[in-house]
């Protein structure tokens, strides 16, 4: 009950103040997605951007298990503790016509499958921070967040956790795979502060 009562009180809040394009963190609430937050010493495990449909209702466009795809705004913030959200917006705001650019962007790449290995240069293949790092930089020409290698990202955590990792990648990390992290986005100077509704 706890649950949804937080789950309509993020959407209600939210909604009102949104804009296309924004940029929303969340904190997955499955154990997978503490370790994605723990890796990067961040709050922040998941990215999506918010647009909205031939209806103006919000959906995320997001890259999750299994495929690429649209998601209700209610199912995204329902992955998240607490229904916890940031919702951040590129300086200056967008034109109409970037917005249609990120929508184009987005949706040429709805279907890929998941990347669980988090390998940037994969093609054909995407998770959260590539989907969203890759529709800036194809349609607008930014950059959110930042590509770094494994080792660079662990190394900026002061008490990484290698125990999940090698067990994820079967034994050995590959440190110069390279990667880009919701970490990383959340917290890039490109982006102002819209809405934070965050959990501890």
């Amino acid at each position: 009950m706890n649950h949804q009562k937080n789950l309509a009180a993020a959407v209600a809040q939210l909604e009102p103040i949104l804009a296309e394009g924004d940029i929303l963190f969340t904190r997955l609430r499955t154990p997978f997605g503490r370790q994605i937050a723990d890796a990067s010493a961040s709050w922040a495990s998941h990215v999506g951007i918010a647009l909205r449909d031939e209806h103006g209702t919000w959906r995320v466009a997001e890259s999750r298990i299994p495929l690429s795809c649209y998601s209700s705004l209610e199912s995204f913030l329902a992955r998240s503790e607490d229904c916890s959200v940031v919702a951040r917006r590129l300086r200056g705001g967008l034109e109409p016509a970037q917005v249609a650019a990120l929508r184009e962007s987005a949706e040429r790449r709805f279907g890929q499958w998941y990347d669980t290995g988090f390998k940037y240069d994969r093609q054909q293949r995407a998770f959260c921070s590539k989907f969203a790092y890759d529709v800036y930089r194809e349609a607008l020409g930014i950059e959110i967040g930042r590509k770094e290698s494994f080792r660079e990202l662990l190394a900026r955590n002061p008490e990484p956790r290698l125990g999940f990792w090698r067990w994820w990648y079967f034994g050995s990390i590959p440190w110069d795979r390279i990667t880009v992290t919701p970490a990383s986005q959340l917290e890039s100077s490109l982006l102002s502060d819209v809405y934070d509704r965050r959990s501890a």
